[in-house]
C-alpha cells in the first residue's frame, strides 16, 4: 500500500523494493550477500526504520543462501530461518485465526496486531493537538492585548498629531483607516520576521534531533507550505487588525481642539 499506484506490487525474484531514505532510485542494482537485486519501487516516508530497509521476496534469500551455502560469514541465514514475516489480512480477518495458523509452523513466534499499537499510540498523542490549540489560542489573547496596549499609548503619544490632522480636515473615517493600515504593515513585517526565525529554528532543530534520536523528520512538500505561509501572514495581519481596532477607534472620536490642547 506505501507503493505509488503505477508501481508494480508484485516483484520478481531478482526485484526489490527500498524505503524512503535509502537514497536509492528506481532501476538501481545492488548487491548483498550473494543477492544481486534491482530496485522497482520506492515507499513513501513514514519516519520509522522502514525508511532505511530493502525488501525483496523470501525466494530470493533462500536461493542466496543456497548458493553460498558452506560460507555463514558471507550469507549467515539458514533455509527456513525467518526473523519477522509482514502479513497484510483480508478486510473482517480476525488476526487471532492468523496466529492459531501460524504457530504450528513457527512455535517460537508471536504474533503482533499493527491496528492496537497504532491506536493506543494515537491515543497517547492526542492531547497534543489540543494542547497546541490551547495554547496558540492563549497566545494569540496575550497578543491582542499587548498589541491593543502598545498602539494605545501610540495614540496617546500621536494625540497633537491626530488632532491637526482633524483640524485640517481629516475626517474620521481616514484617522480609523490610517492606524489599521499602520498596524497591517507592522503585523505583516512581523510576520514574515517570524516565519524567517521559525524556519531557522525548525533547520538546526532537525539537525539536533536527528543526530540526537536517529530520526529523519519529515517537513511538508513546498506546495502546502505556500498556503500555510499565505494563511499565516492573513491570519497574523488580522489579529493586528483586530487588536487595533479599539485604539484606532478612540483616536477617530478625538475633539480635535482637546486633541491638540491635551497632546505632548
Amino acid at each position: 500500500p506505501w507503493l505509488e499506484p503505477q508501481q508494480n506490487s508484485r516483484l520478481q525474484g531478482d526485484q526489490a523494493v527500498a524505503g524512503g531514505g535509502t537514497g536509492l532510485v528506481n532501476g538501481q542494482e545492488l548487491r548483498w550477500k550473494g543477492l544481486t537485486l534491482k530496485v522497482v519501487g520506492i515507499l513513501e516516508p513514514t519516519n520509522t526504520t522502514l525508511d532505511e530497509a530493502i525488501f525483496f521476496p523470501l525466494d530470493a534469500a533462500y536461493r542466496a543462501s543456497q548458493t553460498v551455502l558452506g560460507t555463514p560469514d558471507q550469507f549467515p541465514f539458514k533455509l527456513g530461518q525467518i526473523t519477522g514475516v509482514l502479513v497484510r489480512l483480508e478486510p473482517g480477518t480476525k488476526h487471532q485465526v492468523i496466529a492459531q495458523e501460524i504457530r504450528p509452523y513457527l512455535s517460537a513466534s508471536r504474533v503482533l496486531e499493527a491496528s492496537p499499537l497504532a491506536r493506543t499510540v494515537g491515543v497517547e498523542t492526542s492531547g497534543i493537538g489540543f494542547y497546541g490549540l490551547v495554547v496558540s489560542g492563549v497566545m494569540a489573547i496575550a497578543v491582542i492585548i499587548l498589541i491593543a496596549s502598545v498602539f494605545s499609548m501610540t495614540v496617546n503619544e500621536r494625540r497633537r498629531q491626530l488632532g491637526l490632522f482633524r483640524s485640517l480636515g481629516a475626517t474620521r473615517l481616514f484617522i480609523f483607516s490610517s492606524i489599521l493600515e499602520e498596524v497591517g504593515v507592522v503585523a505583516l513585517l512581523g510576520g514574515i520576521i517570524g516565519l524567517g526565525v521559525g524556519e531557522l529554528v525548525v533547520y538546526f532543530g532537525e539537525l539536533y534531533l536527528s543526530a540526537a534520536f536517529k530520526v529523519t523528520l519529515l517537513l511538508p512538500p513546498t506546495a502546502d507550505l505556500v498556503p500555510f505561509i499565505i494563511e499565516s501572514l492573513i491570519f497574523g495581519v488580522g489579529i493586528g487588525a483586530l487588536a487595533s481596532t479599539y485604539p484606532a477607534f478612540v483616536a477617530s472620536v478625538m475633539d480635535p481642539y482637546e486633541a491638540i490642547r491635551r497632546g505632548e
